[in-house]
């Protein structure tokens, strides 16, 4: 069922408390929960628990979409008039935070995916 990576390291040690996974007390002690033998970028959202990733929730795809296209609809729009009225430092300084923006909302969108990726998170 679980494939463990001979890499995998010991980031918590915890015992299953819930008695409906086992069904008795010394068996609860005596049972380790699976996911705290991965690291941190084997996580799923099926093995390990919200909590362990870098948002404690799930980004909204929709919203996040919708505002990376429209910073991307600015980008473009604002390249234009830039140029077209000659303002190459206010123009310049507005497309860099708006590719930064459209930066942050992909990584965003990535991190719906998978919320325990670091390299989503760092974007």
């Amino acid at each position: 069922m679980f494939e463990i990576s001979p890499s995998a390291t010991l980031h918590r040690f915890s015992y299953l408390a819930a008695s409906s996974l086992c069904p008795t007390k010394s068996a609860a002690k005596n049972a380790v929960d699976i996911r705290y033998l991965l690291e941190h970028h084997q996580c799923t959202i099926e093995l390990c628990p919200i909590d362990d990733a870098f948002i404690r929730y799930d980004p909204s795809l929709a919203g996040n979409t919708f505002y990376a296209a429209l910073s991307g609809v600015l980008l473009i729009a604002q390249a234009v008039l830039g140029i077209r009225y000659k303002t190459w430092s206010f123009m310049f300084g507005l497309c860099a935070g708006l590719v930064l923006e459209v930066v942050g909302y992909v990584g965003r969108i990535l991190m719906h995916n998978d919320p325990f990726a670091d390299n989503n998170f760092l974007m």
